[in-house]
């Protein structure tokens, strides 16, 4: 059965980023996993007119990095669960390289963090951040709305768009083991391309008629290599552009969690390389969003 065994929440030190902490504590619950809690601290540096000199004071670089390990002790102490390992982690350099490189490191199999982070000094811009791991990091992503002050305590309605490739089926195992361990439902989705005027209009009908039955055979098929999991797996067929589409469902039915690989089939509508359906479902989508890598 799949499992998460180690989760890492990357923290700038703003209250924003620490919304992160809530879905990793139910995901750590559900699949006994150890939490890491990682700061990457900037290197320190002086500017000066013309030039910019790194500071070779290693007295303020350690004063630095104290600070930031005491924050996350904090938060340990703060967020402490019976049953729940969590460790914290201080690394220098820049906040995407630093936390991919931790992950790399040590095995990270799912990074959970905010959307936004706090502005300012030794603050990062979570959509950059988020962006640049959901396209460089080793392991799957979950991003969850800072913005959202009705974050929902758990997973109950979990979304995933498929195409009909392979590439988008693997985001199916993962996310059927979250929804066995959280009780949730899980909708697989599949879009399908608006009929074109050209066909003609009795023509239309049958054609889209045809394509929707073929989908919904395909979906039923998919969902039956899961039947011996616990999770309820429910099926959807929606019709229009495949982004807005996935959004509009997402909204519209209440899903608290989509998720999706960051490929899948090609062609400019397909659940493909960020860039495409998965960059703008991340962008627009209200709900949490998680890339299975």
């Amino acid at each position: 059965m799949f499992q998460y065994k180690r989760i890492l929440v990357p923290l700038d030190g703003s209250r924003r980023a620490e919304t992160a902490l809530l879905p990793a504590l139910l995901l750590s619950k559900a699949f006994s996993a150890e939490i890491t809690l990682l700061r990457v601290v900037p290197t320190l540096k002086l500017v000066a007119p013309f030039v910019q000199v790194e500071l070779s004071s290693k007295e303020a670089q350690a004063d630095h990095k104290r600070q930031a390990s005491n924050y996350l002790k904090g938060l340990r102490m703060v967020n402490k669960e019976e049953g729940v390992v969590m460790k914290t982690a201080v690394s220098t350099g820049r906040a995407a390289a630093g936390i991919i490189q931790y992950a790399q490191e040590n095995e990270t199999d799912l990074i959970v963090l905010a959307s936004h982070g706090g502005t300012g000094m030794g603050r990062w811009r979570y959509g950059e951040i988020a962006m640049k791991l959901l396209l460089s990091a080793p392991c799957s992503t979950l991003v969850v709305r800072s913005d959202d002050d009705h974050q929902p305590l758990q997973f109950k309605r979990i979304m995933i768009p498929l195409d009909g490739s392979e590439e988008a089926e693997r985001a199916i195992e993962p996310t059927t083991a979250i929804a066995t361990q959280m009780d949730a439902e899980i909708i697989m989705v599949r879009v399908t391309a608006p009929i074109q005027k050209a066909v003609g209009v009795e023509n239309a009908k049958a054609f889209a008629s045809q394509i929707k039955n073929q989908v919904e055979r395909y979906l039923q098929t998919v969902r039956k290599r899961f039947e011996g999991t616990q999770a309820t797996i429910n099926t959807q067929v929606e019709s229009g552009p495949v982004a807005q589409s996935i959004l509009t469902y997402a909204q519209d039915d209440q899903i608290d969690l989509i998720a999706l690989t960051a490929h899948g089939a090609s062609g400019e509508e397909a659940v493909s390389p960020l860039g495409g359906v998965a960059d703008k479902v991340l962008r627009g989508a209200k709900q949490a969003v998680m890339i299975i890598r």
